[in-house]
This record gives structure tokens, sequence and C-alpha cells, in this order.
């Protein structure tokens, strides 16, 4: 599903996408679709597109606080101004985990960055399974970033806690399930411990 645009990054490996607002696309997405640690697809070449996840909402609303008068109401602005771009969006923090480059996922950085207005999709459970499995199983190569991240702000501990709940439940049993398990729920003690320091 199209979720939004890139319109600003704050690195190579942070970006941030406007989501598409009703009206801007023929189904535009329901907050469900871009929930906290939910998997996203950036198209950066032909056979190219970073996979990311997303760490942080931010709710951008310039009106609000402007208590001056009004010459019409929201419902008349489109009669008599309909030029009028409405500024009020979502904002969403997406953060780089890796790339696919010829139809093979890396937990690596991409090198190309994806540029202003690139698409941002949520990234099908095939490929979010695909991208975690590698040729000696389950893959969490970026994990590291995000525990770094967490430092910054609580929104990024809260991302990563359900990122793993969502591949608990796409990988249910085996070894990969055993790993999962113990990892969230040392990440879990261990960042609910540290926000007390």
């Amino acid at each position: 599903m199209k979720l939004g645009k890139i319109v600003a990054s704050d690195s190579h490996l942070q970006y941030r996408c406007r989501i598409y607002a009703p009206g801007e696309t023929e189904s535009p997405p329901a907050p469900s679709d871009y929930a906290l640690g939910t998997f996203v697809s950036l198209v950066t070449g032909s056979d190219t597109a970073m996979v990311g996840v997303i760490c942080d909402t931010v709710l951008q609303n310039p009106e609000f606080g402007v208590y001056g008068p009004r010459l019409s109401t929201g419902d008349e602005t489109v009669v008599f101004s309909p030029d009028y771009v409405d500024e009020a969006c979502t904002l969403v923090t997406i953060v780089a985990l890796g790339h696919m480059e010829g139809g093979k996922y890396s937990h690596d950085a991409s090198p190309i960055a994806p540029p202003v207005n690139c698409e941002v999709s949520s990234l099908p459970v095939e490929e979010v399974r695909a991208f975690h499995l590698g040729p000696a199983g389950l893959r969490l190569a970026y994990v590291p970033l995000l525990l770094g991240l967490t430092r910054t702000s609580p929104a990024y501990s809260q991302a990563l806690l359900r990122l793993l709940a969502g591949l608990k439940e796409l990988f249910p049993d085996g070894e990969a399930h055993t790993r999962l398990c113990l990892l969230s729920q040392s990440l879990s003690w261990r960042l609910r411990v540290e926000s007390l320091a």
C-alpha cells in the first residue's frame, strides 16, 4: 500500500515521510497502515529499494494557536479560495534498516539515498520475511542501530518492541521464534530499566 512521500531527511539513515491525506490518493492509508514498527519500502532505482521501519509520528498543524479573525470557514475556503493549500499533515520518521538490490536483501546501509518525493509503501509480509531470512537463518543486524536511537526518543524503544512483536507473529515457531522471544524479553526489560535511570 502506498503511504506517502519523502519530504526531508535528518541523516542518511533517517527520513521524514508525509502521509497521504484524503483526496491526495485514491485510497489514503488508515492510521493502522503507518503504525509504529511498520516495515516500509522506498524505491531508489530500477532494481534497488531501501527497507525501513516507522519509528515516530508527528502531527503538523500550522493553524493551531492562530485565533485571529477568519474571513471564511473551512468549508467555504474551498469555494472562496480554491488555491488554498491545507498544510496540516501527518509526518512519520523512517529509519533505514537495509536495502534490496537485484532481489537480494542486505542489512547494511543503502549506498543510495532516496530522493525528495520518493514514494513510500508498506513492505508486503513475504518481503518482510525475506528481508529477515539469510543463509544462517534469522537476521537482525539492524537491532544495534535501533538500540542506539532509543537514547534519543522513547518512541524508538516502542517501535523496536512493536517490530519484534510483529516478527514473532511472522515466525510463529522454530529457532527464529525462540530467538525473537529471548531478544524481545531482554530488550523489554533493558529499555524499561534504562528509562528509570
